[in-house]
């Protein structure tokens, strides 16, 4: 029998699943009797905005949530370590509720760009990863720069460097990077793409090359993502887990079969069929629960079979 779990997960704190609870007021019947002071209806663009400007509570200190399911292991003769799915949110926002919030989370992983720009305009002066762990890697360009170093802070390997590549995808750049090269300090380097092309989606994960040498990409290592023409998440496949992301009306759900080959593949969909007669194993949905002004909080229920 399934076993539910059900939390709302509130960026008050970083990380933290806590309920948030309306306090009561003090008994009126102890207060002067005031005559009422009449108030000026808010101006408002849509029915969310007059709901959120009229009385809902609001937080200015914005701090990330986040949830993860465990997608099994890549293959274990390379190496094999855990991957797993996150849903993230840097601060409130109805992003959270959508499959923009899903990261796939190996050893080394893609979370953003900055919002800042070099003196073309095209080029970003940031790049934020992420370790498993939930340590932040940040990279911050000066400009002309084509390297960077990790930028000091808490659970911040700072021996950590991100160096710009070219569309030839060696040459070093320090304008419109196509791929970055995320050194760990150990001999490592992780390579993602930093821009959409015909070829690859911004963030997705390029190749890993081993402290001995070797290069391994993402069928060496039996993991396959496939996306969406916005580049977001809608499958993923390792050599233990089939997760299709299905869309809901309040938000979406990431449903996790168990497989034991890599499934049939319809090419006209560009999906992995889902094995006839295969139970989910775990099921993570994610929605607003109804209160879409409030990005502050998110219902998450995971089920386990």
């Amino acid at each position: 029998m399934s076993k539910y779990l059900t939390v709302i997960l509130s960026v008050l704190t970083l990380l933290a699943f806590v309920v948030l609870a309306e306090a009561a007021g003090e008994d009126a019947r102890n207060l002067p009797e005031i005559p009422p002071t009449p108030q000026t209806p808010p101006v408002c663009t849509n029915a969310c905005e007059c709901a959120c400007s009229n009385g809902s509570d609001q937080d200015p200190q914005l701090n990330s949530v986040s949830a993860w399911l465990p997608l099994g292991q890549t293959s274990p003769q390379y190496k094999g370590f855990a991957v797993n799915l996150l849903a993230y949110a840097e601060e409130p926002s109805s992003a959270l509720y959508t499959p923009r919030a899903l990261y796939v989370e190996t050893p080394i992983f893609f979370r953003h760009l900055s919002n800042g720009r070099q003196a073309d305009g095209i080029t970003p002066t940031g790049y934020t990863f992420g370790r498993q762990g939930n340590e932040k890697l940040v990279f911050e360009f000066a400009k002309g720069a084509s390297s960077a170093k990790a930028r000091p802070g808490e659970n911040s390997d700072i021996s950590a460097t991100l160096r710009l590549v070219g569309s030839d995808g060696s040459s070093s750049v320090s304008e419109d990077p196509y791929f970055a090269d995320l050194e760990t300090g150990n001999g490592e380097v992780w390579r993602f793409a930093v821009k959409t092309t015909e070829a690859h989606v911004l963030g997705e994960f390029i190749f890993w090359r081993t402290s001995r040498g070797i290069m391994l990409g993402k069928s060496d290592l039996g993991i396959d993502v496939i996306y969406d023409f916005d580049g977001h998440v809608k499958q993923i496949l390792t050599p233990s887990r089939l997760a299709v992301v299905e869309p809901q009306e309040d938000g979406f759900s990431v449903v996790v079969y168990p497989v034991s080959q890599i499934p049939e593949f319809d090419s006209t969909s560009a999906l992995y069929i889902v094995p006839d007669g295969v139970e989910p194993t775990r099921t993570m949905t994610i929605s607003h629960d109804g209160d879409i002004c409030n990005h502050r909080k998110a219902r998450v229920t995971i089920s386990h079979k």
